[in-house]
């Protein structure tokens, strides 16, 4: 199980359905024949498919749309389908699901060759099993930290409208939209992990789909690094399914075990449950002790989609030494598979946004009308107390987020630029009288023509909105013709691309000061100290340099894309529109610290030029006023 962490807590999660019209809503509990809960029972309608799961006491909320000779499913791995008719709205009704598994006796024993054979035709049937057009799920999400000692320390919680492109194309980010959230703070977060959140939880649906992953364990290029046993034949939905247990064959501290289940008859993939058994360092404040994470699919109009996602870890602060569980859940409450399209650039969640601060105060009616999952008696129990507590407040505990957002929204990068700039072969020479002295400080140099094309282009920048940016920009080269280019500006970018990793355009406005200068040598002197520019040089050897100082006003343009979720590349053209230009000269101290030597620009008529020609030379740098970047940018 993958978990992301910067600043936020990982999730439980709830699948709600908006219903329109004349709704029906089911509650009740179910259980096996020993009256225990049965955890992850699907409860679902087939025309149209509708449905959430069991919490971890059984129990469930079911709200849909009413329909004649409408029947209601049960269904779970190990049980068999139960179904009940509707005629009226039921609450507390109680479900018995008998057991539907084989005797040890009767399991055959696989060769290992056929184990193997039997995996790989699961992976060649990916595309006859899954969807291969773009899907969206409703469904409701929960976020959850809990305690060692049981206590909830905040929940929140959302409907979320989640995008997934096709199953052929496992690379694909999916997308997710927010719809409907709140959350609520318990007493005693603070006290285990102050300012400390997590993000990427909302994309367990996508990032915890090990089939449209293409998850190591199920590619028959990996096999050799896993053992494969058939652990046994179970029953779901009257199908037999197929248990196989997994194992890394190197086992280190982030090894799992796992059990997959495969339908024997169309050989998919329809549940996952596994184990880590890890201590690993996260990030400097958080080490993940372990997790155990469970996915499961569930079969429509032939294709078999994501029903059901939870993961659960044991992390440790590893400041204050405390252990607390993180835990998200996610249920499909309906699927849309007709005329499906990418959620707009601008309602998507961004995958590195902590959703704890994404969501809205605490409302008890909130999912009137929702299908969601039920909290379990500890939540609910913990939760009815807070919100007693709260009803004596005016206002609501809210989460810390002093320097969240501006972490969140700082960008920065780094590339190179082309711009040629070149200045003419001649004989340059420095002449330079300081104030209070009558001594000369002279350098001549004979200098060939020399070219600069490349620089190293620094950005930071910040994301103002989604489509508006500020940002900073300096591009510099030390060598010969040595320049330094600063802008700073906006730009206004928009996305042109609806499914997988987004394509921006850009159009951006900088405000330039440019350096651009020809270096003339070491000038040696004999004056114990002189003053130029208002500082005090007291070394006897000075690096020269003479060019050009402009200001500008340059627009551009640019194409960003992103790679991943962290990182994407970007080309982009400028062109700068001279406001001022005036030629200098520049004296720097060479001996001394980097940041302590003196430097000091001067007149440009301290500089004379003849070129090679002989005739006297006023401009001797040329700089094109175009600029072309390829610019890796990081968040």
């Amino acid at each position: 199980m993958k978990s992301h962490i910067l600043f936020i807590c990982i999730a439980i999660i709830t699948f709600p359905l908006m219903v329109t019209g004349q709704t029906v809503t089911l509650t009740g509990r179910i259980t096996g024949t020993d009256n225990d809960p049965i955890t992850g029972v699907n409860i679902y309608t087939r025309k149209p498919l509708q449905g959430t799961t069991t919490n971890a006491d059984g129990v469930f909320n079911f709200t849909f749309r009413k329909q004649n000779n409408l029947y209601v499913y049960f269904s779970a791995i190990g049980y068999q389908t139960d179904s009940i008719k509707l005629i009226t709205q039921t609450n507390n009704l109680h479900v018995q699901l008998q057991p539907d598994t084989y005797p040890l006796s009767e399991v055959v024993i696989m060769p290992d060759s056929a184990l193997l054979a039997l995996l790989r035709k699961s992976y060649s049937r990916i595309s006859k099993n899954y969807p291969v057009t773009p899907i969206r799920y409703d469904g409701f999400y929960r976020e959850t930290a809990k305690g060692r000692a049981c206590e909830y320390l905040y929940f929140s919680e959302a409907m979320l409208d989640v995008f997934k492109n096709s199953y052929s194309r496992p690379r694909d980010p999916g997308q997710v939209e927010i719809v409907k959230s709140r959350r609520i703070i318990l007493p005693g977060k603070d006290s285990i992990f102050s300012n400390l959140y997590f993000y990427g939880g909302a994309f367990c649906s996508i990032d915890g789909d090990f089939v449209l992953k293409r998850a190591d364990f199920i590619n028959p290029s990996k096999f050799k690094n896993y053992k494969y046993t058939l652990a046994g034949i179970n029953k779901y939905d009257g199908r037999d399914v197929y248990v196989i247990e997994i194992v890394p064959q190197q086992k280190d501290t982030t090894s799992f075990t796992a059990r997959l289940f495969i339908d024997s008859e169309s050989l998919a993939y329809i549940k996952l449950e596994r184990t880590w058994n890890r201590i690993s360092q996260a990030n400097p404040r958080i080490e993940r002790r372990n997790a155990y994470s469970e996915v499961s699919y569930i079969f429509y109009q032939n294709r078999w989609y994501l029903k059901y996602f939870r993961g659960r870890q044991i992390v440790q602060n590893s400041h204050t030494k405390k252990q607390f569980d993180l835990i998200n859940e996610f249920v499909t409450t309906q699927i849309h598979t007709d005329s499906v399209k990418s959620i707009p650039y601008n309602k998507r969640l961004s995958y590195g946004d902590p959703f704890l601060l994404k969501t809205t105060d605490y409302n008890p009616d909130f999912w009137d009308g929702y299908t969601i999952l039920e909290q379990d008696k500890a939540l609910s129990s913990d939760v009815n107390m807070l919100i007693t507590a709260l009803s004596k407040k005016s206002k609501q505990p809210q989460p810390s987020n002093k320097w969240i957002d501006f972490i969140l929204r700082f960008y920065w990068g780094i590339g190179i630029t082309y711009q040629p700039i070149s200045s003419i072969d001649g004989n340059y020479r420095f002449n330079y009288t300081p104030a209070g002295h009558t001594q000369n400080l002279t350098l001549e140099q004979n200098n060939e023509k020399q070219n600069a094309y490349l620089g190293l282009n620094i950005t930071l920048g910040i994301h103002l909105t989604k489509n508006w940016n500020l940002f900073w920009y300096n591009n510099s080269n030390n060598k010969n013709v040595r320049f330094s280019d600063n802008q700073i500006g906006v730009e206004y970018r928009f996305n042109i691309k609806s499914k997988g990793y987004p394509l921006f355009i850009g159009n951006s406005l900088t405000y330039g000061w440019n350096h651009h200068h020809v270096a003339l040598g070491t000038l040696k002197h004999s004056l114990s100290s002189f003053k130029a520019n208002g500082k005090t040089f007291d070394v006897d050897e000075l690096d020269v340099s003479a060019g050009i100082k402009q200001t500008s006003l340059c627009p551009g343009m640019s194409l960003f894309k992103s790679i991943n979720n962290s990182w994407g590349i970007e080309l982009s053209v400028k062109y700068h529109f001279q406001v001022s230009q005036r030629y200098v000269a520049t004296i720097k101290e060479k001996e001394g610290s980097f940041l302590s030597r003196k430097t000091a620009t001067l007149p440009g008529d301290v500089i004379q030029v003849v070129s090679s020609s002989g005739e006297n030379v006023d401009k001797y740098i040329t700089v094109a006023p175009f600029q072309v970047g390829l610019i890796l940018k990081f968040r």
